[in-house]
């Protein structure tokens, strides 16, 4: 049995949104198959005790270390050489301001427990985790690239700017100030941010896609180290049965900025239009977007419109609407929103991007893809009946089993 180092961004579980769930999920299976040892990130004061005992059935041994820095300095001075270089990552020695005491940690950790594969999930981990630690390595590296995030930053500068633009009272919306912020002293350059990723998933010796249209274009820089291996993403186990619904339809989601763009396009165009052959329809927005949405559309209940606010269990949510709205117009990887949604078994109405990165064939038959000027008729074709999603596991399995199979040739 290998001894495996799984290393995410956050610390799970619960799964409280969809990277959560991702996480979860990917540790779960790899715990059946491998002896797990785990890295995440996080705050260790505020992780209760249940979610401790929880990492202990699935881990031989797990470690969590802070993951914000202690001071805004470093983070300002990686910011600002964002403005010289245009990359997404800050140059080495900027990434590890005051990160001496994790990487210390993570170091030890790995040097107890000498595990056989380091399996990193998301792009963004790889400062987190250390390069001195990456280059050590020296078993099979395996890195889930989650996100193409450089076409990501140039998608998230344009619609956030727009945003500003048509609702300026999002510039009062914390979180978007801090980003846009961060923009205006940054500089992005699509050519120099995709020559260091290229150069820091060189480090790798297989990379892994959930997305085919991502894993068939990383294929060209990578020829050969490149694997499609979709994410086991399973049936909750407390899915919502047919009970009583509140809402017509509903939106949940976090605060990132492609989930506002998709829901105030939603709710301007497309709701109006489902309310005038349907007056009674209702509608519900939850999740960490609420505060966003209010600012952005501070009129919402003379629009009918609920807006629930952040959750402690989205099964609160799911178990209150008959569907489920994802009405996403941009992105990238794998839309785990649609992923989350249709593993509770209820019907989920969602646009081409909304179901990007799964393929047609393993989409469940609760999920309806159309596009968002199609959603007011597209409302009266979904079922009722809960479907089940299907069980990713086996090929999850065969796939990452396959993969460490082939050993460190590049």
């Amino acid at each position: 049995m290998a001894k495996l180092l799984y290393v995410c961004e956050d610390v799970v579980p619960p799964a409280a949104n969809g990277s959560n769930l991702v996480y979860l999920a990917c540790l779960e299976v790899l715990a059946r198959h491998h002896e797990v040892f785990a890295v995440m990130f996080g705050d260790r004061s505020k992780v209760p005790h249940q979610t401790e005992e929880t990492l202990k059935s699935l881990c031989t041994a797990h470690l969590i270390v802070r993951g914000v820095q202690k001071g805004s300095v470093p983070k300002l001075l990686r910011t600002l050489s964002r403005a010289v270089t245009g990359a997404l990552i800050a140059p080495g020695f900027l990434e590890e301001l005051e990160r001496s005491d994790p990487y210390q940690q993570i170091a030890e950790f790995v040097q107890l427990h000498s595990p056989d594969i380091l399996y990193l999930h998301k792009y963004h981990c790889v400062p987190r985790f250390g390069f001195k630690a990456l280059n050590a390595f020296k078993g099979v590296r395996l890195l889930d690239l989650h996100d193409d995030f450089v076409t990501r930053e140039r998608a998230e500068r344009m619609i956030l700017r727009d945003l500003f633009r048509s609702h300026p009272s999002l510039r009062r919306y914390p979180e978007y100030a801090r980003i846009r912020t961060k923009h205006r002293l940054s500089r992005f350059s699509e050519i120099r941010s995709r020559r260091q990723e290229l150069e820091i998933l060189s480090k790798f010796d297989r990379l892994l896609s959930a997305s085919k249209s991502e894993a068939d274009g990383y294929s060209k820089f990578f020829p050969g180290r490149v694997v499609y291996c979709p994410w086991p993403i399973v049936m909750q186990p407390d899915s919502c049965g047919a009970g009583q619904r509140r809402y017509s339809a509903g939106f949940i989601g976090s605060d990132a900025i492609f989930n506002l763009e998709g829901l105030l396009m939603f709710v301007s165009r497309v709701l109006p239009e489902i309310r005038q052959s349907n007056p009674n329809f209702s509608f519900v927005v939850a999740g960490g977007i609420c505060d966003a949405f209010k600012l952005a559309m501070p009129e919402h209940e003379n629009a009918a419109i609920t807006v629930m606010g952040r959750l402690s269990h989205p099964a609160d949510f799911y178990s209150s609407v008959s569907t489920v709205i994802v009405p996403l117009l941009n992105g990238t990887g794998v839309s785990l929103k649609t992923l989350e949604a249709a593993s509770y078994q209820i019907p989920v109405l969602t646009t081409p991007v909304g179901v990007r990165g799964i393929p047609d064939h393993e989409l469940p038959s609760n999920v309806l893809v159309k596009n968002i000027d199609e959603f007011g008729e597209a409302i009266s074709q979904l079922s009722a009946e809960p479907q089940p999603i299907p069980d990713y596991v086996q090929q999850f399995l065969s796939t990452f089993n396959g993969v460490i199979a082939v050993g460190t040739d590049r």
